[in-house]
């Protein structure tokens, strides 16, 4: 697995595509937040939520339980299960901090269970939100600190870890060699 972290707009989607992944095969965890289809239809952008612009698939797999979003109305059922079968079948995660906040797919998971639920990946973003200044509310702290800890667990499996900053990719574990396609801008 590739562990991609970094700021917000640093390039992190932007290495991801350099991995010749196709946009339809990556989860995106911002787009199956909580209150992300709280009506139960298609998110603001028209895409199925989780989805990287193809419909989620029917089948299950082992998705995570369902979690009650944060502003208390939740997506549909048949909106969320094919979120979670999406999330089952990917090849890619992005945006993971999303599915850390309050309400989120892995809100109460334990690090190491969020760790192998995305194990199988071949590659995972997550924006790096414990620099700066600390919250002074608590729920935001806590936020903050479920996220590093996940990112440390998913670290420890990574066969990669890179870190974006404005768009240059740093190795902090492994190595980018044979990461990209054809065409790739990985290196």
């Amino acid at each position: 697995m590739v562990l991609v972290i970094g700021g917000v707009a640093s390039g992190k989607r932007t290495f991801v595509r350099s991995l010749d992944l196709p946009e339809a095969d990556l989860f995106d965890c911002a787009l199956a937040a909580p209150g992300a289809a709280a009506s139960g239809a298609e998110a603001p952008d028209g895409k199925t939520p989780g989805a990287g612009g193809a419909s989620a698939p029917a089948s299950a797999g082992s998705a995570p339980a369902r979690a009650v979003p944060s502003d208390g109305v939740p997506a549909s059922a048949e909106t969320w299960d094919a979120a979670c079968a999406r999330l089952a079948t990917c090849i890619g995660v992005v945006h993971l901090e999303e599915a850390l906040r309050p309400g989120g797919m892995f809100a109460d998971a334990a690090p190491d269970a969020v760790a192998s639920v995305l194990a199988g990946k071949r590659v995972v973003a997550c924006c790096e939100v414990g620099s700066g200044v600390v919250p002074a509310d608590a729920d935001a702290r806590a936020w903050r600190e479920r996220v590093g800890r996940v990112c440390c667990a998913l670290a420890a499996r990574s066969d990669v870890v890179v870190r974006m900053v404005c768009g240059i990719p740093q190795v902090l574990k492994g190595s980018l060699d044979g990461l990209a396609g054809e065409g790739g801008a990985a290196r």
